[in-house]
């Protein structure tokens, strides 16, 4: 009894944090848009300038007011299903440390690397800011956090792995379809959707009778499509067909595809302590 009480105020802990992140990280945006110009300036990261407080700050800072509200809404959408079907799962826990990790470590990460690679491999400067790579770490943890929501009403690991791997490849179908009239992302576009249908097929059946059960399998799927519905819609809005540009600034969707694929491995990695925590929990009953 103890030990539940334990975990229920631990677990409500989690939540409060999380929540306060979701409404602190877009205010903290929001307030830092308001400096002067030339203050915001100094927060960016500019390459050639090792700068250690400006691998942390330039994740918060932005070119304009596109750039800030295109990702405050991504970063607001995509935390609140994460949360939600996190919080259904009982894997808030999990979700809390994979946040931090994507918010605050991911971007520092890419920024250090992106630094090396601008002055000592290319030597060129550029400035580098946004939420962006946190957005796109955020979105690469939605496939593993479906993962554990499915867990328990599916109870299949093998049509589990199978429906994975399926979202997986239709992620790389995504990614590549702007590109598509380019020959190496045509072959990746065709051979990732093709393993996609596949695998797919291979769950279909065990879903479709998921799907014929009571309201709240039926409510799990539909949670499940519209979770992914926005997952697909928001990976192809981060990777646009050509390097665009703010305010003759280059944003280059490297740094999304660094975030993103960080997110996924993150994600997955969590899975299988999600699975360990739950077979103790079981065995321990």
């Amino acid at each position: 009894m103890l030990k539940n009480n334990l975990t229920m105020k631990y677990n409500r802990i989690n939540d409060y944090i999380i929540l306060a992140l979701i409404i602190i990280i877009p205010l903290t945006c929001f307030i830092l848009s308001l400096l002067p110009v030339d203050v915001q300036g100094s927060l960016m990261l500019q390459t050639g300038v090792w700068n250690p407080l400006t691998l942390f700050t330039s994740i918060f800072i932005h070119l304009n007011q596109l750039h800030l509200s295109s990702n405050i809404i991504s970063f607001l959408i995509i935390s609140i299903i994460l949360y939600l079907v996190n919080w259904k799962a009982g894997a808030t826990s999990i979700l809390l440390k994979l946040m931090l990790l994507t918010i605050f470590l991911i971007p520092v990460v890419y920024n250090i690397f992106f630094n090396f690679y601008a002055t000592l491999i290319i030597r060129e400067s550029f400035t580098s800011c946004g939420l962006s790579i946190a957005v796109a770490g955020l979105l690469g943890l939605t496939i593993p956090s479906l993962r554990i929501f499915l867990i328990k009403p599916v109870q299949d690991n093998y049509i589990l792995n199978s429906f994975t791997f399926s979202l997986l490849m239709l992620t790389l179908t995504v990614i590549s379809l702007p590109r598509i009239f380019d020959p190496l992302c045509l072959i990746i576009f065709i051979g990732s959707l093709a393993l996609s249908l596949i695998f797919l097929s291979k769950s279909r059946r065990l879903l479709a009778d998921l799907f014929k059960k009571d309201f709240y399998s039926k409510l799990i799927i539909l949670v499940t499509l519209l979770t992914l519905t926005v997952y697909y819609t928001l990976t192809y809005f981060l990777f646009p067909a050509d390097i665009f540009v703010f305010e003759d600034v280059v944003i280059d969707v490297t740094a999304h595809l660094a975030g993103l694929l960080s997110g996924i491995v993150l994600g997955l990695t969590a899975v299988w302590d999600f699975k360990n925590r739950l077979n103790l929990s079981l065995s321990g009953k």
